[in-house]
């Protein structure tokens, strides 16, 4: 009967110091891999320690249109910051595989090779080498439905910087002391009787949200609407929208230019993002590409 409680004894003995022999290990274990006690409620920053870290979120989720308009330096550039939805990294059993959505394309992605860096000059290369992404950047809807019954169509926000040239230009229209038209391009009369009106519909409503006086677009000159519905014209088939392109509705981001613009800056705060864009050579792009 002693014998046998000896032996019970020793085997519990030899039991307990394999268990404390293992917590040990573990311990040094977590230490060493993790940097904190695993068996403790909480580590030295008391919060309760995570013994399976998630793995870390992949690159393409941190790509937003907000952060590629930022790095934009081009016009064609900005222009596909606008478009950009999103990017979406998925892992299968086979495969792994990146996609990206547009704004224009609803619930539909595209696959695209995973980048080297996740910069827009990467991700929009990486468009370009892609026959669906490429195809769906060739087809980008070019009016946007009316606001409201009786409204005009509005041009698509992805041509936003075309948008602020062609008010840039209905400012000078009436501003500037010389205002010369561009007579390499052909408007006929009836068309500027029909931009006149239109023109003045949309200053009309952004007199609704900001006040800054009334204007009169069928009160300038003849001479005047002309400059201002040939440069119009100019500015739209410069960012590829030519009369061919707006009968069939759809535009090609590839088809806007490349031209580098430099940024403006909030005079008041330098350190505020970009307000606008000063577009270099502006006189110099009416004849030098007529």
């Amino acid at each position: 009967m002693g014998l046998a409680l000896r032996h019970y004894a020793l085997g519990a003995a030899l039991a307990g110091g394999l268990i404390i022999a293992g917590f040990a290990y573990a311990w040094a274990r977590a230490m060493a891999m993790y940097g904190f006690a695993p068996y403790t409620s909480t580590n030295s920053d008391g919060a309760v320690p995570d013994l399976f870290p998630l793995t870390p979120p992949h690159p393409s989720t941190k790509v937003t249109s907000t952060e590629l308009m930022r790095e934009a330096r081009t016009l064609r550039e900005r222009a596909f910051a606008r478009v950009f939805h999103g990017l979406r990294y998925t892992e299968g059993l086979t495969d792994n595989k990146l996609v990206i959505h547009f704004i224009h394309t609803g619930a539909m992605d595209f696959e695209i090779d995973e980048p080297r860096h996740y910069t827009l000059k990467s991700i929009l290369n990486r468009c370009r080498y892609s026959t669906p992404a490429r195809t769906a950047l060739a087809n980008i809807r070019l009016l946007l439905p009316p606001l409201a019954v009786g409204k005009d169509v509005q041009l698509t926000t992805v041509l936003q910087d075309l948008a602020n040239i062609v008010a840039m230009e209905a400012r000078r229209a009436f501003r500037d002391d010389y205002y010369p038209g561009i007579p390499d391009v052909d408007v006929p009369e009836e068309l500027i009787d029909v931009l006149m009106p239109a023109m003045q519909r949309e200053i009309d409503r952004e007199e609704l949200r900001s006040p800054r006086g009334a204007v009169t677009f069928v009160d300038l000159p003849r001479d005047r609407q002309r400059a201002l519905a040939e440069r119009r014209r100019f500015w739209f088939s410069y960012f590829g929208v030519t009369p061919k392109v707006w009968k069939r509705q759809f535009f090609s981001l590839w088809r806007v230019p490349n031209e580098r613009v430099e940024p403006v800056y909030n005079e008041a705060q330098e350190s505020k993002p970009i307000v606008g864009f000063r577009y270099r050579d502006f006189e110099k792009l009416l004849y030098v590409f007529p």
